[in-house]
């Protein structure tokens, strides 16, 4: 047959994966490796193991770049929403403050206006002197009056303002001190019933000792457990209990809260329109007595004149001139 030498077993050695090279004195060539079924098996693990990695990766990449997408739309969206927002926000301040701007010109004219009337007559208000300071005097009377009835006002709503977030504070305060004092009374009674779940059963370890105490221990030990599963069924239903009812408290404070904001909302606009409305009158009959006034003191400045020029003698007739035009 054909001559087989070492080079050519060594040359074809890798064709046969789980066989090694032999040679003594009984036997020369490729014989199988020890377990080499199991190699082969472990070899074939090895590669599913791989390729389940492989596939593991893949899809974790996938879900990672999925997840990446939502929250770059998620952050597009924020981003997107919140321009928006500043952009309208600041519509509003710009027409906000052209309103503040018109508002502000319009005093400006007024004032400018009255300042006008004012230096017109100051000329005629040197005949009134007396009346005029008694005029201002009342005036500054009704002021100062006015001003302490709507400081004294202001001051009565801070003072009750500040005892209603007193007495909110004063009762979240108790809210908080029985919430405490209720977790610090839970962990003492835990803790009693660990010390007595202790001494029970050293008391326990005692009984079973005697074999005439074993029973009474069994029995004091099952009513322990089944007052103790009571009593956990108790506490859970109290504790459900005291979760729905702070749910409903807080649901009925939120719509009261909603219901007195929204009535509070109602009494301010209808207070503004009283006030707007009273200044306005206020503002006409102050135009009227004064335009009034003007025209009784012009009236008797003329009265004044026609009486002081009938005093007066009468003009001299003019002379003839004696000069002749061509």
């Amino acid at each position: 047959g054909t001559r087989c030498t070492t080079s050519a077993l060594r040359s074809c050695l890798d064709r046969f994966r789980y066989s090694k090279m032999r040679k003594n004195n009984t036997f020369m060539g490729l014989y199988p490796e020890r377990r080499w079924k199991d190699r082969v098996i472990i070899n074939e693990y090895g590669t599913i193991y791989r390729s389940a990695a492989k596939l593991q990766a893949a899809y974790r990449a996938r879900v990672g770049r999925r997840l990446a997408q939502e929250a770059k739309e998620k952050f597009y969206r924020n981003w997107v929403a919140t321009h928006l927002q500043a952009m309208w926000r600041s519509k509003q301040a710009r027409a906000f403050y052209e309103l503040l701007r018109w508002e502000k010109a319009r005093k400006d004219e007024a004032q400018m206006v009255l300042a006008g009337f004012a230096k017109i007559i100051a000329a005629m208000e040197i005949l009134q002197g007396l009346r005029e300071e008694a005029y201002l005097a009342l005036a500054n009377k009704c002021a100062i009056v006015v001003q302490a009835v709507y400081r004294g006002r202001c001051g009565r709503r801070r003072v009750a303002r500040i005892l209603d977030n007193l007495r909110i504070q004063r009762i979240l305060e108790d809210r908080c001190a029985r919430l405490l004092q209720r977790v610090y009374r839970g962990h003492v009674g835990k803790l009693r019933f660990k010390q007595m779940l202790k001494e029970h059963r050293e008391w326990l370890a005692k009984c079973i000792k005697s074999a005439s105490k074993l029973q009474r221990a069994s029995l004091a030990f099952l009513r322990l457990v089944w007052r103790g599963k009571q009593a956990r069924r108790r506490v859970a239903a109290h504790r459900y209990a005291i979760e729905h009812r702070a749910e409903l408290e807080q649901y009925s404070a939120t719509l009261l809260q909603n219901r007195f904001r929204l009535y509070r909302c109602k009494n301010i606009i209808a207070r503004a329109q009283a006030e707007k409305a009273r200044a306005a009158v206020a503002a006409l009959y102050v135009q009227t007595a004064w335009r009034a006034r003007c025209a009784r003191m012009e009236l008797d400045i003329r009265k004044q004149v026609r009486q002081q020029v009938s005093l007066l003698p009468p003009f001299p007739p003019k002379k003839k001139s004696r000069r002749q035009y061509c």
